[in-house]
């Protein structure tokens, strides 16, 4: 077959020109569906390529940067998608592939499951362990609250921690909790919380609203500055069927925020009264230990000997001596003297008899008088130690060295700070007489 010179030759440039033309007037904006194969995104660009394929064809796939970082679910391989874009040539392959703008999941709604993804992500990092929750204060002073000003969660929250505890500190920190930023915002409320510990504990959340309308709560940021939190966090997000995120990272669940303000304090009339049980149980056995305590202080009182009942004591053991010494004595003589008659019978020689006896008195009377000064030197060093151990226990000596004696005005002894009041007068016992005194601290 010959080439007539009428006849159109087109280099393979213009045909595919042609053809690229042709197909992208025609599919500039298409929907097709298939499953994701190959799914690759590169870091530097931050494109995703992959192919999307079904039982009969695929066709190659591309989604720029800035359309990736719109999606709020990951894509993996597998994946059945709906996706909308145009169909380009690439002219230099000669390849058709699709310009993807916008993917929805097939099957599922792309919010739910994003929400599914990272909660899954975030349970296996362990966030949602109950052993990482942080108990809430039993009284807190401070009560953060972040939210919006302008819907009724705030003006709810406020009236209720007003009312069960008046003289609470609320801190209000304003933000957005839909839209575009408004994640950050929060994210970095909760932050500015806990590294400045302005609060005790805080409340994190806003009224009901659509899936679309509480997504700020279901994006990773806030999930992990609620985690990081070193406040115990309570989540309080839409109505009592509402789950988010923050939900499940945060230290308590709260199905409405006014059901938070009222997780976070308790009753002030039910803590003050309370108390008054408390103070009154302790006031009771204060004065049971009291009681107990002065039966205790009059028992040793009363086995604590006087003093002159102890100088009486030890004369008594003083006098038995003495009684002990002159019968010792008595005996002596009397033995003395039956020696010295059974001599002078045996003796025939009156002079003989006087010297003998005059030697044997003399000797006598040494032997007695060695013995009579042992003995007195004996009672004399007991009776020392007797009087010293008398001078130690005399409470006037004691008071010579700058002590003094307390006692009520009704004459109890007060040994313990604990007995005294303010205002309670008392006597002071010196040496040198007594002075009356009143307390005042």
């Amino acid at each position: 077959m010959r080439v007539s010179a009428a006849t159109k030759i087109f280099t393979v440039t213009e045909i595919t020109t042609e053809i690229k033309n042709l197909v992208e007037s025609h599919l500039s904006n298409v929907w097709l569906k298939g499953e994701v194969s190959n799914y690759k995104l590169y870091g530097p660009s931050g494109h995703a390529y992959f192919t999307l394929k079904d039982e009969g064809a695929q066709i190659s796939a591309v989604m720029f940067k800035g359309y990736v970082k719109l999606l709020k679910f990951h894509i993996e391989d597998g994946m059945n998608i709906i996706c909308h874009g145009r169909i380009t040539i690439y002219k230099q392959r000669g390849q058709y592939q699709i310009q993807i703008e916008q993917i929805e999941p097939d099957g599922i709604g792309a919010l739910q499951l994003a929400f599914e993804q990272l909660k899954e992500k975030l349970k296996k990092e362990g966030m949602f362990d109950a052993s990482r929750k942080k108990p809430l204060p039993v009284l807190p002073r401070k009560v953060g609250i972040i939210t919006s000003l302008q819907g009724a969660a705030v003006h709810d929250m406020i009236t209720i921690l007003r009312r069960r505890f008046p003289n609470i500190e609320i801190i209000i920190y304003p933000v957005k909790v839909q839209g575009e930023g408004a994640a950050p915002e929060i994210a970095a409320a909760v932050k500015c919380l806990s590294e400045n510990n302005l609060c005790d504990v805080m409340i994190v959340g806003r009224g009901g609203g659509s899936l679309e309308d509480l997504w700020a709560f279901n994006e990773e940021v806030v999930a992990r500055a609620i985690f990081n939190s070193q406040i115990p966090v309570i989540s309080a997000v839409g109505h009592e069927t509402d789950f988010t995120i923050a939900d499940f990272t945060a230290d308590l669940r709260a199905p409405t925020p006014s059901a938070a303000a009222e997780l976070c304090t308790p009753v002030k009339n039910d803590i003050t009264q309370h108390i008054g049980v408390i103070k009154k149980g302790m006031l009771m056995q204060m004065q049971k230990m009291i009681l107990s305590l002065r039966k205790e202080i009059t028992l040793y009182v009363k086995s604590i000997p006087t003093p002159k009942a102890i100088l009486d004591h030890h004369l008594l053991r003083v006098g038995d001596l003495e009684d002990r010494l002159y019968q010792a004595i008595s005996l002596r003589i009397k033995d003395f003297k039956t020696r010295a008659i059974e001599l002078k019978i045996r003796i025939t020689n009156p002079k003989t008899q006087i010297d003998f006896l005059r030697q044997n008195a003399q000797v006598f009377k040494k032997n007695l008088n060695t013995f009579l000064g042992h003995q007195l030197l004996n009672l004399k060093h007991h009776l020392s130690k007797q009087k010293l151990k008398l001078e130690l226990l005399n409470p006037q000596n004691i008071l010579k060295r700058g002590f003094a004696m307390a006692r009520s005005v009704d004459g109890r002894m007060i040994t313990r700070k604990e007995q005294t009041r303010d205002t309670e007068r008392i006597n002071l016992m010196f040496y040198d007489g007594e002075v009356k005194t009143k307390i005042i601290d």
